[in-house]
């Protein structure tokens, strides 16, 4: 077996239904790769879509969980895998056609790696407002001089029509994943930052000093001994956020070599979230993050959080420690600075999840 490919999961049955469609629909070989789901404790129709898709012919296995949080679930992924490499990829991604063939090439012939793969965005799902709808209807009966009582037959059945309506249309199904492929092309928005894809290269020629940053398990892989060797994931990191990167951190100060391709791509579904419980949930694991480690370059990425400097900015600044060209005086400035922005973090409310 040479990749095992781990996806943590919870309550997100849709999104998972095309992200395990893709991995499906892979160029590599079905009989050398292998998709484990860990479901850290799912209360929609996950099951469901992890039975059908058991039924299919091809290496599957599922495990079941508490709900113990996304550092577990990768663990006990991890720990279940055959692969001479670990492809992670998360639950609401569609994978293109190569992406396990691109990884498993950057990894031939080489140990103690990591390859980042290439991220962009897709929407799959939209929301139904049917109230909204309804909304509308009275507007436009307004704008043609009619009220509601006037004609009670019409507006019954256009009502019955608004409520027998999806929550949600589905722009992408699983049957498009392997149809129509095109319309992931037409759907998907691709990474317009013209500096990741310099880093990319830099981060291949060994040249970027913090790749780290781009470890980021939506489309990451690792050979399965050094992620052993390293510990797997910190799972004291709780809700959204960093856990990725610390282990990429830990990866790269153990000495192992981090590599690109910009063949294996990912689609992230867009999807609603609560968008202040993810920035507390970050802002807990960031500060646990810089708390275990007391690394300027770390107490620096806040900076580069809060926009106040670029990325470009943040991985000069990076070499620059890394280098020694840093003095005490500066180093200290960088810390002081990261304190005061978590103080400013907690004087607005934004609490630590």
């Amino acid at each position: 077996m040479e990749a095992s490919i781990v996806i943590p999961t919870c309550n997100k049955a849709s999104y998972l239904e095309l992200t395990l469609a893709s991995l499906l629909r892979q160029s590599y070989p079905a009989s050398q790769y292998e998709v484990i789901v860990v479901d850290d404790g799912s209360s929609d129709r996950t099951s469901e879509v992890l039975e059908y898709f058991a039924g299919q012919q091809w290496n599957f296995r599922s495990i079941k969980q508490r709900n113990a949080g996304r550092s577990a679930a990768r663990n006990a992924g991890i720990l279940a895998t055959r692969g001479k490499i670990v492809i992670f990829v998360d639950d609401d991604c569609i994978c293109c056609r190569n992406l396990v063939a691109a990884h498993t090439q950057r990894h031939a012939g080489a140990s103690n790696k990591a390859v980042i793969g290439l991220c962009s965005d897709i929407f799959t799902r939209l929301p139904i407002d049917r109230e909204q709808c309804k909304r509308e209807l009275k507007k436009m009966l307004c704008d043609m001089r009619y009220t509601f009582t006037e004609h009670p037959a019409v507006i019954e059945a256009i009502e019955n029509i608004v409520a027998a309506l999806p929550v949600t249309l589905e722009l992408i199904t699983p049957e498009d994943i392997d149809k129509y492929p095109e319309k992931i092309e037409l759907l998907a928005i691709t990474n317009p930052d013209a500096y990741v894809y310099d880093a990319f290269q830099r981060i291949a020629l060994q040249q970027f000093s913090c790749p780290w940053e781009f470890f980021v398990t939506r489309n990451v892989s690792v050979d399965r001994d050094s992620l052993l060797k390293a510990g797997m994931f910190d799972e004291g990191f709780r809700g959204w956020g960093e856990e990725d990167p610390e282990l990429g951190y830990r990866l790269f100060t153990a000495g192992v070599v981090f590599d690109t391709t910009l063949d294996a791509i990912i689609y992230h579904q867009a999807h609603p979230r609560n968008k202040e419980m993810t920035l507390k949930e970050w802002l807990g694991n960031y500060m646990k993050f810089c708390e275990k480690y007391d690394a300027p370059e770390l107490y620096l990425k806040l900076q580069f959080a809060r926009r106040l400097i670029t990325l470009p900015d943040y991985e000069q600044i990076v070499g620059k420690i890394k280098a020694g060209l840093l003095g005490e005086t500066d180093l200290q400035a960088i810390k002081e600075r990261y304190e005061e922005l978590i103080a400013d973090c907690l004087e607005t409310g934004l609490e630590p999840a």
